[in-house]
């Protein structure tokens, strides 16, 4: 049925396969054998929004498995999903495109697909949504990416355009830092300060600030932090340096410990 001409059997077979897939691995595992992700995958490129979200639907639940996600990675599916991420698409495909993002992203090949693909503007601006699932996508699929930071900010495809991009949020969006400190991701932050680039350490210093308005974020930035922070302070560089005390001063505020 997915190779049905008619636009309405199309879309109830990928909806009658999304209700199949979300009942457990074991289905999405027989779907993937049954050879429905190339089917699904021409599909969420096709021109009836109906038939583009049922099939993007489905794909989001089924790269859970590790199996979808090799030969997701293989058919090199990330620049259609992200394409699915502009502005006029309706919720429910920003929702299930980011889903399906995160699930590929925690493996390394397909994080330099997105991240050559441009997929991180994209995801920074969904930190935007209204929808809370699909900022949830969005912030899950940044983090991960991020993680592998030394080759992300070596590498010419990726600069400090978008790791400003990625950051920046942090210090407007409360309810950003909430998920970010449940994805503990202060340890990427720290990782930042180390990074060969003036920009970059400016940028992950004002994301540590940004995370010290929540308590248990500060906590866990100022084992780690302090030290990193204290060695900025003989940069050359004075945003670099005022960065960093601004980054120290909240650090300290109203905690004994990481004073001490």
């Amino acid at each position: 049925m997915l190779s049905s001409p008619e636009e309405e059997i199309l879309a109830k077979a990928c909806d009658a396969l999304y209700k199949f897939a979300s009942k457990g691995d074991e289905n999405k595992v027989t779907l993937l054998g049954l050879g429905a992700v190339e089917h699904l995958f021409k599909l969420i490129s096709h021109e009836d929004p109906i038939v583009r979200r049922n099939a993007i639907m489905v794909l989001g639940i089924m790269a859970s498995n590790h199996d979808v996600k090799k030969l997701l990675r293989e058919l090199d599916v990330t620049n259609s999903l992200i394409s699915q991420l502009a502005p006029e698409e309706e919720v429910v495909i920003h929702e299930f495109a980011s889903l399906c993002l995160a699930h590929m992203a925690v493996e390394y090949t397909a994080k330099v697909q997105i991240f050559e693909q441009g997929g991180l503007e994209p995801l920074v601006r969904l930190l935007g949504s209204p929808d809370p699932d699909v900022k949830k996508n969005s912030l899950e699929c940044i983090y991960l990416l991020v993680q592998d930071c030394q080759y992300h900010f070596d590498s010419p495809v990726t600069g400090l355009y978008n790791v400003k991009d990625v950051i920046n949020p942090l210090q407007i969006m409360p309810e950003n830092r909430k998920i970010l400190r449940e994805e503990e991701v202060e340890k990427c932050l720290i990782n930042l300060l180390e990074v060969d680039n003036d920009g970059v350490k400016v940028a992950a210093s004002e994301a540590i600030s940004a995370m010290c308005e929540n308590s248990a974020s500060k906590r866990a930035l100022g084992v780690q932090g302090i030290p990193q922070l204290v060695q900025l302070l003989s940069s050359d560089n004075e945003e670099v340096k005022e960065a960093a005390v601004t980054a120290l001063v909240n650090l300290t505020a109203a905690s004994p410990s990481n004073a001490r």
